[in-house]
């Protein structure tokens, strides 16, 4: 399967202990992830390019910015944006959540809360908290994902069952 391929990437890069190598996988992740998920159409909303935002991390923001200087994300050209405070965090497709906020992250949160955000973060124990995906490391030398069932459901964003076989699922949506 496919993501069994990128997951072996991505573990073959964490193994390699330098961080923004590590960065660089988790910014391609984010193309990939985008493939399982369909956001709802949205009335007023800008839709001629796809926006990354990433909240504190200055260093990733670059990463993304080289990452997709030339890239599409379904089928739009890609804008990375940063925020330094929640102000405006509602304007992306995808937010990535750096892992030294831990101290926000409950009103990140709030904000994006039944929006159709995708919430990206590898802070340990943000899936629990509402981060719709987190990296979560094994070993210190393999990776994998977690998906938080609810906050989806939450969220109005539609992702694949393909994704969800490949992640642990917390959080889950009883039926």
């Amino acid at each position: 399967m496919i993501f069994s391929l990128i997951i072996w990437l991505f573990s073959f890069a964490a193994e390699a202990n330098q961080p923004n190598e590590d960065l660089v996988v988790k910014a391609t992740y984010i193309e990939k992830f985008s493939r399982f998920v369909t956001w709802p159409k949205q009335e007023n909303s800008n839709d001629s390019c796809f926006v990354i935002g990433v909240y504190n991390s200055a260093n990733f923001v670059e990463i993304l910015e080289n990452v997709y200087a030339n890239k599409t994300i379904k089928n739009k050209p890609v804008t990375v944006k940063n925020f330094h405070n929640s102000d405006k965090i509602t304007s992306c497709q995808v937010l990535y959540i750096a892992k030294d906020i831990d101290n926000e992250v409950a009103r990140i949160l709030m904000e994006t809360k039944n929006l159709p955000i995708l919430t990206i973060s590898h802070a340990t124990g943000f899936a629990e908290k509402g981060v719709i995906i987190n990296f979560v490391s094994i070993n210190h030398k393999r990776s994998k994902f977690k998906i938080n069932q609810s906050a989806v459901m939450n969220s109005g964003l539609r992702i694949s069952y393909i994704l969800f076989c490949e992640a642990e699922v917390v959080n889950k949506v009883k039926k």
